[in-house]
């Protein structure tokens, strides 16, 4: 809300929140990838996404732990591919089942910060299977109001209410807090910000690889209301293509 232009850059988000920028009515699609032995059901927040696909994952691609019992990669049973056209159904929540993927859709019209993560329990989510949509904040910043209540709240705990992830402008993240457990095995997938320690947020154990957020205007890319918006309404199909943003009055 006080960055300016550099609200687009998704390093001034910390790496901790995994943030993807998303410009006001970009088309995204997102390809969940699940090479393991146990389901996970994503959620995202601030409106739906229409499901195009479902397939089976690459079997150079599985991983042998965790499996069940008695369980080995042989017997992974066969999994057909299924694409969905015309109009896909809409859902604010996919399960990815076991050793398959899912490709979503969703239009980037509803400004705001969106939490798209693992809803099986919250060990999931905290261990990396989560990211942050920051759909169209150069919008945000002209369009929102903060109640000065809020602000007196964090004066009173004395939380800055300006700058990066950590208070600091551009990308001094200095003093910013490291993550509570940190993953056995985990390194950064991305160069980290300058003072940023490294965090498990940024294991190669997210659910989402890095280039699965098709939008060309970012580098790279907490709750809100879980309400449907007209474009990812069941009325129209969101297109593969990017939506140009919009001229704002």
């Amino acid at each position: 809300m006080s960055m300016g232009e550099q609200a687009m850059d998704p390093r001034v988000y910390g790496p901790q929140a995994q943030a993807y920028v998303i410009p006001l009515n970009q088309s995204v699609e997102i390809l969940l990838k699940n090479p393991q032995g146990q389901p996970h059901s994503q959620h995202q927040h601030g409106g739906w996404f229409q499901i195009i696909e479902r397939g089976p994952v690459d079997r150079s691609e599985l991983e042998q732990p965790p499996l069940p019992l008695n369980f080995s990669l042989a017997d992974v049973p066969f999994i057909p591919v299924q694409r969905y056209t015309g109009v896909p159904m809409s859902r604010d929540t996919v399960d990815v089942p076991p050793f398959s993927y899912v490709k979503l859709r969703f239009r980037g019209d509803n400004p705001g910060v969106h939490l798209h993560h693992c809803h099986l329990n919250p060990t999931h989510s905290g261990a990396g299977l989560s990211i942050t949509f920051v759909v169209a904040p150069d919008v945000l910043q002209k369009t929102l109001r903060i109640p000065d209540e809020l602000y007196e709240m964090c004066a009173r705990q004395g939380i800055k209410t300006e700058g990066n992830a950590v208070g600091n402008w551009g990308l001094d993240f200095t003093g910013l807090p490291t993550v509570p457990v940190e993953l056995v095995g985990s390194s950064p997938r991305v160069p980290l910000p300058s003072g940023a320690p490294p965090n498990s947020a940024n294991s190669p154990d997210s659910a989402i690889p890095p280039n699965s957020v098709n939008s060309p205007d970012s580098a790279n890319s907490p709750n809100s209301a879980n309400s449907p918006n007209s474009a990812n309404s069941p009325d129209s199909a969101i297109p593969p293509n990017s939506t140009p943003p919009q001229p704002i009055n």
